[in-house]
């Protein structure tokens, strides 16, 4: 992807590129994937299956773990914290209190608030 000079001469600090036709900009900075729907692809079942709302919870909790919460909402149809899936969270964060996982059930108590 490339940056044109044009909208350099905006930014002050970087008056000293204006003599660059182009940058070259690294992809680390790159977002092709905005707003082309999720970048997190997240495991669910059917919406109409039975077990559909207690992945959809494990799918945020996983998601808010890994910083993606917005790709798991989008992947649910559910936002954080939705009431609906609070029977759900609890289970999750009893088993993540039983298995040591201080994390999960940090994040499984900030979802129930």
């Amino acid at each position: 992807m490339r940056c044109n000079v044009e909208v350099l001469e905006h930014l002050e600090h970087l008056e000293h590129l204006e003599h660059l036709e182009h940058l070259v900009v690294s992809r680390a900075f790159v977002n092709e994937d905005a707003g082309g729907g999720p970048r997190r692809r997240f495991s669910l079942p059917p919406r109409d299956h039975p077990e559909f709302d207690a992945a959809a919870a494990a799918a945020l909790l996983e998601g808010a773990r890994e910083g993606a919460t917005g790709d798991a909402e989008e992947a649910t149809g559910y936002r954080w914290g939705e009431p609906g899936l609070h029977p759900h969270v609890a289970r999750i964060l009893a088993r993540a209190r039983d298995g040591g996982d201080e994390r999960l059930a940090q994040l499984a108590e900030r979802f129930l608030r």
